[in-house]
């Protein structure tokens, strides 16, 4: 299964090393690993993956490198001009910010998010942008479970 996983580590981060050190048990991927939603804009124009595998917080990096407008959202009512604050959530969030790009760019395929929402805020998401996948944490019994609805789903 052709699988694109965004983690602002790479190849070096925690999941690219969780699933190569699994791959046996775990359904097959055909693995690329990128570390920015830049990085990754130009493979999936040109060959979308029937998986993406998305890392929720991007602490590494430049900020131009992540999904999302950085301007529009410091100057949003919320944060009423404080770079710094929508900085830390454009962060904290990127997961979403990612899931969402990907569902307005037309991407249909199964996405598994890895990281801890607000129960609310899962369902919604789930409700919204399907078909999708929280996973909280790096247990290897729901990464498997979810890697194999992935596979499975159509």
């Amino acid at each position: 299964m052709r699988t694109f996983l965004i983690d602002d580590r790479g190849p070096a981060g925690e999941y690219a090393h969780f699933l190569k050190a699994h791959r046996e048990q775990l359904p097959l991927l055909e693995l690329r690993v990128f570390s920015s939603w830049a990085a990754v804009t130009g493979p999936l124009a040109e060959s979308p993956p029937q998986l993406v595998l998305l890392d929720m917080h991007f602490d590494d990096g430049p900020i131009e490198d992540l999904c999302g407008d950085i301007e529009a959202l410091a100057a949003s009512e919320r944060f009423g001009g404080d770079r710094a604050r929508a900085e830390a959530q454009m962060r904290r969030h990127q997961g979403v910010f990612m899931v969402q790009a990907l569902r307005d760019g037309d991407f249909a395929g199964p996405i598994i998010l890895f990281g801890s929402l607000p129960k609310a805020q899962a369902e919604r998401l789930l409700e919204r942008y399907a078909p999708l996948k929280i996973v909280e944490g790096l247990i290897f019994e729901a990464v498997r479970e979810s890697l194999t609805w992935a596979r499975d789903w159509r």
